[in-house]
């Protein structure tokens, strides 16, 4: 095959695949602007309206996934109403758990500290020791 009608095969490829996505991306582009007016004018349904523009929005052309769909948001909103206790108490959770860690740390940490406290007055006496030991033996000799 000639080389320039191989290149300009790509090239045609990569034109007709771009110019075919500005469609879709207008459309998404539209329906997500959309979304964000219907936000600000009831914040308070933002999470139907999210639900609906990303979840419904590349189904609608499509009538067989209509009750997946529809179990879908049941699902959402039912997650809605449970998910946020359940979610204050994976965080009070994680919180206990974490000033329990800390805990540990601290404890393992003053442990620590005792120990090296202790093996410094050891060798001391153990220095001490050796140094009266060393004198006495002088003093026999």
């Amino acid at each position: 095959m000639n080389p320039l009608i191989s290149a300009a095969s790509v090239i045609a490829a990569g034109m007709a695949v771009g110019l075919a996505s500005i469609g879709p991306g207008v459309g998404q582009g539209t329906a997500a602007g959309q979304a964000v007016e219907g936000i600000a004018r009831q914040p308070e349904a933002e999470g139907k309206i999210r639900v609906k523009n990303y979840v419904r929005g590349p189904l609608n052309n499509s009538k067989k996934p209509g009750a997946r769909l529809r179990k879908v948001e049941m699902e959402a909103d039912q997650y809605r109403v449970n998910g946020y206790s359940e979610i204050e108490r994976e965080k009070l959770n994680l919180i206990n758990s974490t000033y329990n860690t800390l805990e540990q740390l601290e404890n393992y940490k003053n442990e620590t500290i005792q120990f090296e406290q202790q093996r410094a007055i050891n060798q001391v006496r153990q220095t001490g020791f050796a140094t009266s030991l060393t004198r006495s033996s002088k003093n026999y000799q």
